[in-house]
């Protein structure tokens, strides 16, 4: 469920299926890397839309995963 309210946060922000146009591998993993030292540091939601850090972590490893792995195959 976080994951799901991150996606709708983002396709309210950006566009529906906004996280399938091409990504920077980079970008996707800093993203993921902030959200989980901000996790590690105890903060639970995100200051910017006030949803989970860990629903956005679930959001960018679906979103790694749908660039970087399984177009691979």
């Amino acid at each position: 469920v976080p994951m799901i309210r991150v996606l709708e946060y983002g396709a309210l922000k950006y566009a529906p299926f906004n996280w399938q146009k091409p990504m920077k591998r980079d970008e996707v993993l800093d993203s993921m890397q902030r959200h989980l030292a901000a996790l590690i540091d105890g903060n639970e939601l995100d200051d910017e839309s006030g949803l989970t850090h860990i629903g956005h972590i679930m959001a960018n490893a679906m979103f790694y995963s749908y660039h970087f792995v399984e177009k691979e195959k």
